[in-house]
């Protein structure tokens, strides 16, 4: 009796078996053509030159990685255009912790698509859409869906032809995704118009660790409305404010802001036009501190 049960489950298993190899098959070929190696927790396909006919087949094999970790389709032209029939697979791909779509050529459209698949993809933890500048003027139609209490940790939209609204929408949402903790907006030279809005909410990201503003367009009043923000920010390590030319010569009413940035390793400055009554603040704030502030590192 024993040996008959035992050759019943055989039986059942089998197809199973038969199933999952062939799933197997049609990933490994697929990524093969591509020259790059399986892995059912990642699936890296940036700048593999991706063509129509190849976008339709990772769009077939994206259900056969359910336990799919990360996802990069980075420096891909067709992806763009392509995001709602990709987006319907995420579905399947439910563990998703990383999505990177990097230059991808995203259209307004996918933007929206990505929006509303945010809610089917519970576990994300890094989003980098930098250098898609059609993300401009609709970023709104992803912050807009984002779920209270979502797991975003990093959020990365550098060089996106941001606006001052979009820097408004995404103030917004910040009080959803607790638990950022690297917020990238740099190349951005619109976005430090709406500086205010954003550093007003940054009270409910208090474990950020890594704030870049590299080239945002930001003017001193704007740096002194982040200035206040800094008392929530007990955790930050690395402060990027480069290229923002007119910050220099108003660090003095900043010096008791950054006081509470005790756990700060990184604070980066070159070419903002630093004066050397700003430096004479800054080295007594941090006496052991990295400042960059001509393109070189300097202890202090």
């Amino acid at each position: 009796m024993n040996n008959f049960r035992a050759e019943i489950q055989t039986m059942k298993q089998a197809p199973l078996d038969a199933e999952s190899t062939l799933c197997h098959w049609r990933v490994k070929q697929f990524l093969e053509k591509l020259n790059r190696q399986p892995h059912n927790k990642v699936l890296d396909l940036n700048n593999c030159a991706l063509v129509a006919t190849d976008i339709k087949e990772l769009i077939a094999i994206l259900p056969l990685l359910p336990d799919l970790q990360e996802l990069d389709l980075s420096w891909n032209d067709f992806v763009g255009g392509a995001l709602q029939s990709l987006t319907l697979q995420f579905s399947h791909t439910q563990k998703l912790k990383v999505l990177r779509l990097n230059n991808c050529r995203l259209t307004a459209k996918d933007v929206t698509f990505l929006g509303e698949a945010l809610e089917v993809i519970p576990y994300l933890e890094i989003l980098d859409l930098s250098w898609n500048n059609n993300i401009g003027r609709n970023l709104s139609s992803l912050t807009e869906k984002i779920p209270k209490g979502y797991n975003l940790k990093t959020l990365k939209v550098t060089d996106c032809n941001l606006t001052m609204e979009d820097g408004k929408s995404l103030a917004q949402v910040l009080n959803r995704i607790q638990w950022l903790e690297e917020l990238d907006l740099s190349i951005n030279k619109s976005i430090g118009c709406s500086l205010k809005s954003i550093a007003q909410e940054l009270k409910y990201v208090p474990g950020l660790k890594v704030l870049n503003l590299h080239m945002c367009g930001l003017k001193q009043d704007g740096f002194q409305c982040l200035d206040d923000a800094f008392q929530y920010l007990p955790e930050l390590k690395k402060l990027e404010v480069s290229c923002n030319k007119d910050i220099g010569g108003g660090f003095q009413n900043s010096a008791a802001h950054l006081a509470h940035l005790s756990d700060l390793e990184v604070l980066d400055l070159h070419q903002c036009c630093i004066t050397e009554e700003d430096m004479a603040v800054l080295s007594k704030i941090y006496p052991m501190r990295c400042l960059i502030t001509h393109q070189r590192n300097i202890l202090l």
